[in-house]
């Protein structure tokens, strides 16, 4: 396997990959196939909690990082809008595109959204459906090539 080409390296959920014991395989993966060093890569690592482990990784394999912190564990931010939408099953991609265009419409500074799906078939059908409609989407699940 030869990475040399990848150019962003996401790690997502990197407290549970620790937690399964994945780390021999990230460092296999990162250090041994000839992957670009941190400072020649874009490299993403999310993490619902960000154990010593967390901080190790992301010392190891982060260049000139940001760290973005929200909320604490079970609660929310202030900062941070949160609504509850009840809608059925069939209704569910209008509404959604309702909200998107509408935020599309008074969004500043060519800011950006995320939109999470729970199964990789829901985010590759709401990409296509949404650039279906003119909307400038990129989906990002574990089916994609490297």
């Amino acid at each position: 396997v030869d990475v040399s080409d990848v150019n962003c390296l996401v790690l997502d959920e990197a407290d549970r990959m620790l937690m399964m014991k994945m780390e021999i395989f990230i460092r296999e993966v990162v250090e041994k196939y000839n992957m670009p060093g941190k400072e020649n890569r874009q490299t993403l690592m999310f993490s619902a909690t960000f154990p010593d482990a967390c901080q190790k990784l992301a010392q190891d394999y982060l260049y000139n990082h940001v760290w973005i912190g929200v909320g604490s564990v079970g609660g929310a931010v202030c900062l941070v809008k949160q609504t509850l939408m009840k809608v059925a099953q069939e209704d569910k991609f209008d509404t959604l595109y309702t909200l998107l265009l509408d935020w599309l419409d008074k969004r500043e500074n060519h800011e950006r959204l995320l939109i999470f799906c729970n199964k990789k078939i829901e985010a590759k059908g709401l990409d296509e459906r949404l650039y279906e409609r003119n909307i400038d989407t990129g989906a990002l699940h574990g089916d994609l090539s490297q």
